[in-house]
């Protein structure tokens, strides 16, 4: 049994060439990592504010390979202060976020 809310599942989708957007948390939240893994092109993972359109505050770059995707944030990590949203390349074959919620 847990005292809050349990999300699981898939937060965004791309078509092929395309780019695919997705909410990470909808208010203040602070991002603090991220594991996934690239697809087959290179191309940026956009973490921004606000909204998909929002202001970029953390960029994290694919490999052109089918590789790991590990970053760890330090300290206080990235704060979103209006949400968390993420645009990620159709490369991208999976992305799951640390954060604050």
């Amino acid at each position: 049994a847990t005292d809050a809310a349990v999300i699981a599942g898939v937060m965004g989708s791309s078509a092929a060439g395309a780019m695919g957007t997705g909410t990470v948390f909808a208010g203040r939240t602070r991002i603090r990592g991220l594991q996934g893994l690239s697809g087959a092109s290179a191309g940026n993972l956009l973490f921004k504010n606000t909204s998909v359109t929002g202001t970029t505050l953390l960029t994290v770059p694919t490999q052109a390979a089918a590789e790991l995707i590990e970053h760890y944030i330090p300290d206080n990590a990235v704060l979103f202060n209006a949400g968390a949203y993420v645009s990620f390349p159709a490369a991208a074959a999976t992305i799951t976020v640390f954060y604050d919620g």
